[in-house]
């Protein structure tokens, strides 16, 4: 039987090695945290595309610190994200 160490790290391995299997996971965590979002802040007067780029971000953020990996977030969206994404990433 594989121990829960082993499955990690052969899950981990694979991550790294397979950028579809990356993207996969990074995509279900982000729309992970837009759909809470939404249950929680249902009427919420934030614009979609910074919603999504949050989700996005936290996602890479995530993925990264999982995978031992520099990767940057290549799903951002709208130029209007620049002027605040400071503001929420730091």
């Amino acid at each position: 039987m594989i121990t829960t160490e082993e499955a990690v790290n052969k899950l981990t391995k694979e991550l790294r090695s397979d950028d579809g299997f990356y993207i996969s996971y990074h995509h279900n965590i982000a729309m992970s945290f837009k759909d809470e979002f939404k249950n929680v802040l249902p009427d919420s007067d934030i614009e979609q595309y910074v919603i999504h780029n949050i989700a996005n971000q936290a996602a890479t953020n995530f993925m990264n610190r999982w995978v031992g990996s520099t990767k940057k977030n290549e799903w951002l969206v709208d130029q209007n994200w620049e002027p605040i994404k400071d503001k929420i990433i730091n």
